[in-house]
């Protein structure tokens, strides 16, 4: 099967929404869409029992010649006594005839099918909106992958800094250690120091391998597509689309049970059919019109019954089901909130971090430099710089993925 997938140019950065739009083809996306087809298909076959119905035939008869049938001869006499005798003969005469009719049928009164009709509509809007809820929660993944990929690149650029500085570190103690300024133990310390930094920057490219590959899977985007630094969309205001579905199945669920009682009312149907025939020994004029109201009550021994308690149970399920999902919204709503505010927090906290701890390691290399600390407390000086330049990236990654979420889920 051939699948056209959306891609974005990568000669610019790729913004968030453009990532979304590339994750448009994902197949779970597309299965929830099919879902919806297939409800809307549901809505036309049961518009089908409320509207009117035209039935038309047409056919041509030919005899080579002519037939007698002679009742008489062929029933037995007790047939023909109880009948008070013999009909005369029927005669098939040799000719060739067209006939035609068309039949209008008209539901004059179905209660439960309207209401079966209605309640197909809105599973038909519950379907809509489950696209739209399936389609937040691959937007929600495509935003958490967006910013780890966007956090791990960064972590490598950090760790590649840390190796340059332990390297630059490890040099400088060689100098010290070759004019006897210090111990031989420094520079087997700086030479320490320098591969557990090597040995993070692979921890670093193998963490931005994994987000690079699970962008990729995502949206189909290429793993070394640049991404944007914008700011991230603004908060959106619209009603969470799982709490519409499961509202909407709720609603469909009770015009159901409606439905079910409404199904001990009788039918009325009307009916008009029109003939027309060559065969004048049928129908002298040729032509006819006949019509008819039909009232229908079927007794089906309990089926109905059990079918009015099954829906109605259905009804108070779907409605327990709306009132659970709101109330998950809600939480999620508020936890979202709250995770902005913290990730804000913490990334203007983690600022101020990364720029004392830059200043510390600065003055740590000066007075390394000049033998007034040992090297172990450069080293301490170039973990924390490190740690704060890894801290500092997360959380405000972090806070532009929350301020995504958010939107995202309506707040």
């Amino acid at each position: 099967m051939w699948v056209l997938r959306f891609q974005v140019a990568t000669a610019h950065a790729v913004t968030l929404d453009e990532a979304f739009r590339a994750a448009e083809t994902a197949p779970e996306l597309r299965a929830i869409v099919a879902q919806e087809t297939r409800a809307q298909a549901s809505t036309g076959a049961a518009r089908a029992a409320v509207i009117p119905k035209l039935a038309t035939s047409a056919k041509a008869t030919w005899t080579d010649e002519e037939v007698l049938f002679d009742l008489g001869g062929i029933l037995p006499p007790e047939v023909l006594t109880l009948i008070g005798g013999a009909p005369d003969p029927i005669t098939v005469q040799q000719q060739t005839w067209l006939e035609a009719q068309a039949t209008l049928v008209v539901p004059l009164v179905d209660l439960d099918a309207w209401w079966t009709l209605r309640a197909a509509h809105q599973a038909s809007d519950a379907a809509s909106a489950d696209v739209d809820a399936v389609r937040r929660q691959l937007r929600l993944g495509v935003a958490r992958v967006f910013y780890g990929v966007r956090a791990a690149r960064e972590g490598v650029v950090l760790a590649e800094d840390a190796v340059r500085v332990a390297r630059t570190q490890e040099e400088v103690a060689g100098r010290r250690v070759t004019s006897g300024d210090a111990p031989g133990r420094v520079l087997l310390e700086a030479e320490q120091a320098r591969l557990a930094a090597e040995r993070d920057l692979a921890g670093a490219r193998e963490q931005r391998v994994r987000a690079e590959s699970a962008l990729h899977r995502v949206t189909g985007l290429p793993t070394t597509t640049p991404l944007d630094d914008a700011a991230p969309p603004a908060p959106g205001t619209a009603p969470d689309p799982a709490v519409r579905a499961a509202d909407l199945r709720a609603e469909a669920a009770n015009a159901a049970a409606t439905a079910a009682r409404l199904g001990w009312a009788p039918d009325l149907t009307g009916r008009v059919t029109g003939a027309w025939t060559q065969n004048e020994g049928f129908a002298p004029n040729g032509t006819f019109v006949f019509a008819g109201v039909e009232a229908s009550w079927t007794f089906d021994g309990g089926y109905r019954a059990s079918r009015v308690r099954d829906a109605g149970a259905s009804a108070v399920a779907a409605g327990a089901l709306a009132e659970a999902a709101g109330r998950v919204v809600e939480e999620e709503r508020a936890n979202a909130a709250a995770a902005v505010t913290r990730a804000r927090a913490s990334a203007v906290a983690a600022a101020r971090e990364l720029e004392v701890a830059r200043l510390r390691h600065t003055e740590a290399q000066d007075a390394f430099a000049q033998g007034l600390i040992p090297f172990y407390e450069l080293e301490r000086a170039a973990l924390a710089l490190g740690a704060a330049g890894v801290t500092e990236s997360r959380e405000r990654s972090g806070a532009a993925l929350a301020e995504v979420e958010l939107g995202l889920i309506g707040g």
